[in-house]
């Protein structure tokens, strides 16, 4: 294989913005990877929470987690007592002394307050618990759903009587529920464009307007989980919205191999890997146009007079000093032998602390489907 370097100075806010939506999906995947579970083994949430004020939901089999973790060590900061310890701290109560509590968890985020959802087998056991307690709580079948929010919960009330239009009945959510398989340990979902004030304080570094026009593009994302003590794979819809952006895509016809993983170097956070760099580069230039044509201009003259080919790409980052764009020129090098590659067109890999997540991306006209395998640090 031979390769040809470049050292393309790309500057951090425009970076940060051409990768929006992969931050997006990378955050929430990290995200939704603390918290998660059995949707089979709760009612779908979606039926009970408000279409116009949810901002986003996740459940999660506490024993289907604390099964798949058992192999890390105490330190790990999502290892089974660190999870636990952190779940108690985010609802206020302790989940493991629960005796009525069968182990399924969910937590809602409403633009009321946060919705806690737990499956029992004693409602008279749950509901003497929680009379001890300042918290309101509702029952739904053998699902107690607990605030501290009593609006929040009349929320759901009305919801359930066909008086508030629910979650699961919107062509958004039905269109990236149905993208997903059926069977999963773990599923999360997103209204973005909800949840927009509250994800503009993670992304400090993109301006507000930009990124009001970004999640006008992307408005939903919803992901499932499977839990292995080795390895913990997910897959995730991102939707886009065509109404508000004209023009395709970061969507290529030729196959991506990922020819340059094998020899690449070690050592970044941030990997991206693609083929054809210049027409990626020009479709985030037209996307910009569209959101800050002044931001569009910085970015095309930054770029336009690299001389870069259209084959496969490599691209590492640590910081805005320390990143590196690999070419390969070679086609008949041989790609890795991997799974994750089947199909792709894109490919990122994010080392943490708590572990590596590897994702690879296929682009529709609708959304952005991808694989991921979360790799937990040990």
């Amino acid at each position: 294989m031979t390769k040809k370097k470049s050292r393309l100075a790309i500057p951090e806010k425009i970076l940060s913005l051409s990768l929006a939506a992969l931050s997006v999906i990378c955050f929430f995947s990290l995200s939704a990877l603390i918290l998660l579970t059995k949707l089979n083994e709760l009612p779908d949430l979606a039926k009970l929470l408000p279409e116009n004020t949810t901002l986003g939901f996740m459940v999660l089999s506490v024993p289907n987690y604390a099964k798949a973790a058992e192999s890390l060590p105490d330190t790990s900061q999502i290892s089974t007592p660190q999870m636990k310890a952190k779940i108690q701290d985010f609802v206020g109560f302790d989940l493991e002394n629960l005796d009525w509590f069968t182990g399924d968890f969910g937590v809602a985020l409403t633009k009321k307050d946060f919705v806690y959802f737990l499956s029992t087998r004693s409602k008279k056991a749950a509901t003497e618990y929680f009379q001890n307690t300042d918290f309101n709580f509702e029952f739904f079948g053998r699902i107690v759903a607990v605030s501290s929010s009593e609006e929040a919960l009349q929320e759901l009330k009305s919801v359930k009587k066909g008086e508030i239009k629910p979650i699961s009945s919107t062509s958004n959510y039905i269109n990236v529920e149905g993208r997903l398989p059926r069977i999963h340990s773990a599923f999360f979902y997103f209204n973005l464009q909800n949840a927009e004030s509250s994800l503009s304080n993670r992304f400090e570094t993109i301006p507000q307007p930009i990124f009001s026009s970004v999640l006008q593009i992307f408005p939903d994302l919803a992901g499932t989980i499977e839990f292995g003590q080795d390895e913990w794979y997910m897959e995730s819809f991102l939707a886009v919205d065509k109404s508000n952006y004209e023009g395709g895509i970061l969507r290529n016809t030729d196959k991506y191999q990922a020819l340059a993983l094998s020899t690449a170097p070690d050592g970044y956070k941030l990997v991206i890997g693609g083929q054809n760099l210049p027409q990626d580069l020009e479709r985030i230039h037209d996307v910009l146009m569209q959101l800050d044509p002044a931001m569009a201009t910085a970015f095309k003259y930054n770029y336009q007079s690299k001389d870069m080919p259209k084959e496969e790409y490599w691209y590492g980052w640590n910081s805005s000093e320390d990143q590196q764009l690999l070419f390969v020129t070679d086609q008949s090098a041989a790609p890795p032998e991997n799974r994750i590659f089947d199909g792709a067109e894109k490919y990122s890999s994010i080392k943490t602390d708590i572990g590596t997540l590897e994702s690879t991306y296929k682009i529709f006209d609708d959304g952005i489907y991808s694989r991921n395998y979360f790799t937990p640090a040990k």
